[in-house]
């Protein structure tokens, strides 16, 4: 049995690690906690309430916010590419989470 703490330190570890990567999937998350997708669902909605598609959702959205405030790239398709999503993909994604397109946020 996985532990909420041990399962919360391996995601967030292994979100950390491999953010920018676009293969990382909830196929993935699981591939690499050794479960199945089917398990890997059910011991995370148990722990935090959430799927673990918001939660990678939600890590790729906080960093693309984060480096977006930050100013450390100078367009939105640089920061899609370290968060592992597409332009279009990022830009509907912190639309639907913030309210407004990424571009509003972007620091030059």
């Amino acid at each position: 049995m996985v532990t909420s703490e041990a399962l919360q330190d391996t995601l967030t570890t292994l979100l950390q690690a491999r953010l920018s990567d676009p293969t990382l999937t909830v196929q993935a998350l699981a591939a690499h906690l050794q479960l199945s997708p089917r398990q890997l669902q059910r011991v995370v909605r148990r722990e935090t309430g959430r799927s673990p598609k918001a939660l990678l959702t939600e890590a790729r959205l906080t960093a693309a916010r984060d480096l977006l405030l930050r100013g450390r790239y100078a367009t939105v398709a640089e920061i899609a590419a370290a968060v592992g999503w597409t332009p279009n993909h990022l830009s509907r994604a912190y639309a639907d989470a913030f309210g407004r397109p990424p571009s509003a946020d972007l620091r030059s």
